[in-house]
């Protein structure tokens, strides 16, 4: 059983360092909750054309060193590293430790028909039109979009799966096309009620940044 166990170890290192990951975006966000106590900024790395990978790059409230956290929604692996200096060019990666993700992971809503309309000039509400799971609970979003150059209509709130997360994408999309919107755009703003009270307010300013991840290269 160490031997077999043993052998899995190598075989996820070798899958998870066996990968070059671009980003063309950096999306820096300052998000506001209803306590100011947990008002924060956030950076993510982001392919516009891959929604399926992303990349969160954040500061240590300790020790104040930089990390980034890799999400592959295609192989269904997460990696967290260590940064050593934000500033040098090409930024350091150490890995530290990395693990799948399960067919649960970041589950937290079940719903059942997702429904989106227009509140303003480009801008939409999705809501369903029934939570099955957990009860008791409400789930809001508004996006405000603005014209862009690439796409980067990409949602990321935790407590929904990707696949949710990818629906309500393709939701606005649609909408979009209906409303004879040509053309590429970016969340500029989204406000989302979920849980019982809480609520969430993220702006976002997108920065055309070229990032490369090569793994076979991470200390």
């Amino acid at each position: 059983m160490k031997k077999l166990f043993i052998s899995f170890v190598l075989l996820f290192s070798l899958f998870i360092f066996s990968q070059e990951y671009q980003f063309d975006y950096m999306l820096k966000s300052t998000v506001k909750r209803d306590n100011p106590d947990y008002n924060y900024q956030s950076y993510d790395m982001v392919n516009s054309k891959n929604h399926n990978l992303y990349m969160e790059v954040g500061r240590n409230n300790i020790n104040h060193n930089y990390y980034s956290i890799l999400v592959d929604n295609d192989k269904k692996i997460v990696s967290r590293f260590n940064l050593t200096d934000v500033n040098k060019n090409p930024i350091d990666f150490i890995y530290e430790r990395g693990f799948e993700i399960l067919n649960d992971y970041k589950v937290y809503y079940n719903f059942f028909n997702l429904k989106i309309e227009n509140v303003g000039e480009l801008k939409y509400k999705i809501t369903p039109e029934k939570i099955l799971k957990p009860a008791n609970q409400i789930f809001e979003m508004e996006v405000q979009l603005e014209k862009f150059e690439d796409d980067l209509i990409i949602i990321n709130f935790e407590p929904l799966s990707h696949e949710q997360e990818l629906q309500i994408e393709t939701l606005i999309k649609d909408k979009l096309k209906s409303e004879n919107h040509i053309g590429n755009f970016y969340i500029k703003e989204i406000k989302i009620k979920y849980f019982k009270k809480s609520t969430m307010i993220k702006n976002v300013i997108p920065q055309k940044v070229d990032v490369i991840l090569d793994l076979s290269k991470v200390k």
